[in-house]
């Protein structure tokens, strides 16, 4: 799919990602945008540093640091190429994660007094920053399916000094409905999408196509969330990729199936709103409310979340 007014150089990524060019604002900037890597970001643990120790620590060392719409937690590091070798990360004191990553659990604004499902936790990024921003407070309850995943996710929790989360592995579709929570993050496997960056010769990097349909999944998977879920209480979905039927369309089938109702989400950070119709298909209007993040709007991956009640 050759865009007349874009370089050859992306045309062979044109061919994958052009499907959404309609629903993406300045699709050319888009493209423009994944060009490169990914630009290195991460978090300040404040379980364990100051934050203004921590950044003056690193700009002693010429890291050139930039602060982000996420707040004061968040930085960008766009010359920084191995964060994991930095001392500061060995001892827990940052942790390295995307921007887009820390936005579900800033719309899901967990409290200290808690009581969270992370369904989906490996390898712990957004279950350490809920413990974090509960002050190890109240109650995590961290699960992941794949055993093998376990050891990061459990290091992880250890090297950043989270004491309030306890690790599960149940299949995230039949977790036990004998527990309910007041919130519940479902981040989802997914196709990975909002991870594609474009090389020198317009080839597809840090993604590889699949034709597995995780829209079944996704769909048990949130389903199972809103059931764990206490009256009144809320949850957030969220995935890395574009593909709306893996976004829009998992949230419009719970909405037709269970009491839900989708929330705005009052955070000021650059973003889209989500689909009401994909190419013949129809979601309900409410959906207006959930976001997308596009990596020409945030320096990051793209990705897609929604805030969601139970009524």
């Amino acid at each position: 799919m050759k865009d007349p007014g874009t370089s050859p150089s992306l045309v062979q990524a044109l061919d994958f990602l052009g499907v959404y060019r309609d629903i993406i604002p300045d699709f050319r900037g888009f493209m423009e945008a994944l060009r490169g890597e990914i630009p290195t970001s991460f978090r300040v643990n404040t379980l364990l540093a100051d934050p203004d120790k921590v950044i003056k620590a690193l700009e002693s060392q010429g890291i050139p640091l930039q602060a982000t719409p996420l707040g004061e937690w968040f930085w960008l590091a766009p010359t920084l190429r191995s964060p994991g070798h930095l001392l500061e990360h060995l001892m827990g004191l940052i942790y390295t994660q995307t921007l887009s990553s820390g936005l579900p659990p800033l719309a899901l604004d967990p409290a200290p007094t808690d009581r969270i499902l992370d369904l989906c936790a490996a390898p712990g990024s957004k279950t350490t920053q809920m413990a974090q921003m509960m002050a190890n407070r109240g109650l995590i309850v961290a699960n992941e399916p794949v055993q093998g995943r376990h050891a990061a996710l459990e290091g992880n929790l250890r090297r950043l000094g989270v004491v309030n989360t306890l690790v599960t592995g149940y299949h995230g579709q039949n977790f036990p409905l004998r527990w309910r929570f007041n919130k519940v993050l479902v981040d989802v496997p997914c196709s990975g999408e909002g991870n594609a960056r474009v090389g020198p010769w317009g080839e597809l990097r840090g993604f590889r196509p699949m034709r597995r349909d995780f829209s079944r999944l996704q769909k048990a998977l949130l389903v199972r969330a809103f059931d764990l879920l206490e009256e009144g209480g809320s949850l957030v979905y969220s995935t890395c990729t574009y593909n709306p039927r893996e976004n829009e369309a998992v949230v419009d089938h719970l909405l037709r199936l269970r009491p839900a109702e989708v929330l705005p989400i009052p955070l000021d950070v650059p973003h889209e709103a989500g689909l009401t119709h994909w190419r013949g298909e129809t979601y309900h209007e409410s959906l207006r409310l959930a976001w997308r993040i596009y990596p020409h709007s945030l320096p990051s991956v793209g990705f897609f979340m929604a805030k969601i009640a139970r009524r």
